[in-house]
């Protein structure tokens, strides 16, 4: 049975919060706003149980391998004693000078969560940068709580990176490894 929702102007309109002297036009026009941003949020619910109803996805053709600090790795082995992977693939090719600011952003905001999905997930970071530029990343960047449990590898595969986990992806251990 489907939930019976509050039609979202409905709910703007019962909104206490008021700023003092505010004109009836601005009272108005954020009570707009507010209806906006409520529909907005059931529409990421409604798009969000869509994503949780998907089947999984295909099999992973092969078990690439990533260069890391002590050698090479297959991707079966970045999962340890974990059924689900997290790959973030940063863009740090080998042209570029610096790592994408964006990515850096990305990554240093991980050391409060790392913790926490560690218990959970392997969590990776991917790269085409040569290992030692990646590791000297690490090494400027990050606080090393943020890096103890995290594996940093180069993608060795061009087409791995081209074709498949841009950004962050979420893999889920088969039997077919």
């Amino acid at each position: 049975m489907a939930d019976i929702l509050i039609p979202a102007a409905e709910l703007a309109a019962k909104n206490k919060a008021h700023f003092p002297n505010e004109s009836p036009e601005y009272r108005q026009s954020r009570n707009a706003l507010l209806t906006e941003e409520i529909e907005l949020r059931r529409h990421i619910e409604r798009v969000a149980a869509l994503r949780r109803t998907l089947p999984p996805g295909g099999v992973v053709p092969e078990d690439y391998s990533f260069e890391g600090r002590d050698g090479m790795i297959s991707l079966a082995r970045l999962f340890g004693d974990k059924d689900t992977l997290v790959i973030y693939s940063m863009m740090f090719g080998p042209q570029r000078e610096r790592a994408c600011p964006m990515c850096t952003a990305m990554l240093t905001s991980w050391e409060g969560t790392a913790r926490n999905l560690y218990e959970r997930v392997a969590l990776a970071v991917t790269a085409r940068s040569p290992i030692e530029r990646l590791l000297d990343f690490k090494k400027e960047r990050l606080h090393p709580r943020v890096c103890q449990r995290r594996r940093w590898r180069r993608s060795g595969s061009h087409r791995l990176y081209s074709r498949r986990w841009r950004g962050t992806s979420l893999l889920e251990r088969r039997d077919e490894w």
